[in-house]
């Protein structure tokens, strides 16, 4: 897990991020970069967290390689630049096998095959706990309409970016037999038509072509050549299939106006920034609201049980309750923890980083990557954020500038090094070495 930090206002963008890395959930390693500049010449930087690397290839050879391939060219918008990168990704990484990509769709179909064996299983447990048994022909029935449900759900979702029709008849051709033979081997102990096969191969390849499941991710932040206020473009990529670069994208950019000229924004690991920032944990907030919800629910019947056994007629018990509205009550208390979250925690927050300097948000973005760092080291989990913390500010004057930054090597020692990446006629670091 990792833990990266983007502060904006309208001056600037602080970036901060911690130096983590776990491999299999088992070994960490605490010396990793995960951001970077983009340009050698552009206020653009970036940062990437989850999987380090993308179809075999690490990602920070990828960026350092675009970042010399773009050298002292530039774009009108941020935008421009994450298309650019996507773009440079996919010529780049030409010899991907496609035998990857056909693993990669079985993956697909081994983990929905096991959603719904899952969730079948379940249904007959629960079904024949309640009646005490079952025919097979109404667990065939339900497995259709599970199956019938799912497609009905995945086929509502948007099309992936770089999804096109033409490419997923291509991957239907190419892999339809294959799934066939999968759902044979999983699903042999339930009964189920070929028009439900056929749907279920169906339903792999709209989960495989539908919106994405971030392995990787990628923040682009800084400003265009046009842009006068900064913004960042996160970026959710799941993977490369057959050459095309399968992603998700949101945009986050500082306008000229109150609700929108400052922002603080986590990414991959969340929870204890949310904490600081709202008051009140995520899981905390669940926990009250559903215990309030089951509470109130419970009143409801006791009451109700009460009044019938004093006498009261179930008409007007149904009258009294009628006005006495359980989901409102819930949906008042809802809003009124998260208008205190607003109007006591984020917004006084918001409002101070709106007119910090650059070097107060640098040390805001550092302090939230520190705090969940420090909070994962006092508690038994794994620490999956540590290390140094690398912090950088984008402003539109002064580029991209680093703040902290760690090097592998001491850069007393490797003279070399530094001269091949200074360049005299501006006098600063030509490639940012990051």
């Amino acid at each position: 897990m990792t833990a990266e930090i983007a502060v904006l206002n309208k001056d600037a963008i602080a970036l901060a991020a911690d130096s983590t890395v776990t491999i299999t959930g088992q070994k960490t390693y605490h010396s990793i970069n995960k951001l970077f500049s983009l340009s050698t010449t552009q206020p653009i930087g970036v940062m990437i967290y989850g999987s380090s690397e993308i179809a075999g290839v690490p990602w920070e050879t990828l960026i350092k390689l675009y970042r010399s391939k773009l050298g002292d060219k530039s774009f009108p918008r941020l935008a421009d630049y994450q298309s650019d990168f996507i773009e440079f990704i996919q010529t780049r990484i030409s010899e991907y096998d496609t035998s990857e990509a056909t693993n990669t769709i079985l993956d697909y179909a081994d983990d929905y095959l096991d959603l719904l064996t899952d969730k079948i299983n379940t249904w007959v447990e629960e079904t024949i706990e309640e009646f005490g048994t079952l025919e097979s022909n109404d667990i065939k029935t339900q497995f259709r309409k599970i199956v019938s449900s799912h497609f009905k759900k995945y086929n509502e979702q948007p099309d992936g970016i770089n999804f096109s029709k033409a490419l997923v008849q291509k991957i239907k051709k190419g892999h339809s037999e294959s799934i066939r033979e999968l759902i044979k081997e999983k699903l042999e102990n339930h009964e189920y038509s070929k028009a439900t096969e056929d749907k279920i191969i169906e339903i792999v390849f709209l989960v495989y072509s539908k919106a994405c499941v971030t392995i990787s991710g990628i923040v682009f932040a800084g400003f265009g050549e046009e842009e006068l206020f900064p913004s960042i473009i996160t970026c959710g990529i799941e993977g490369i299939i057959f050459g095309k670069v399968k992603y998700l994208t949101n945009k986050i950019a500082i306008k000229n106006e109150d609700s929108e000229d400052a922002f603080v924004v986590p990414f991959a690991q969340k929870d204890i920034v949310s904490t600081f920032m709202e008051g009140i944990s995520e899981k905390m907030f669940e926990a009250v609201t559903e215990s309030h919800i089951k509470g109130l629910i419970v009143q409801e019947l006791r009451i109700k049980t009460e009044l019938s056994e004093i006498g009261v007629s179930e008409e007007d018990i149904d009258k009294v309750f009628k006005k006495l509205d359980i989901e409102d009550i819930a949906n008042n208390l809802l809003e009124t923890i998260s208008k205190s979250k607003y109007e006591d925690h984020v917004n006084p927050l918001i409002r101070a980083i709106k007119f910090l300097p650059k070097s107060e948000m640098a040390e805001v973005a550092e302090s939230l990557v520190s705090i969940t760092s420090f909070r994962q080291k006092i508690s038994l989990d794994q620490e999956s954020v540590g290390g140094a913390i690398d912090v950088a500010i984008i402003s539109k004057t002064d580029g991209f500038i680093w703040v902290k930054r760690k090097h592998y090597f001491d850069p007393q020692l490797n003279p070399g090094y530094m001269r091949r990446h200074f360049d005299e006629s501006c006098g600063g670091l030509r490639n940012g070495d990051n």
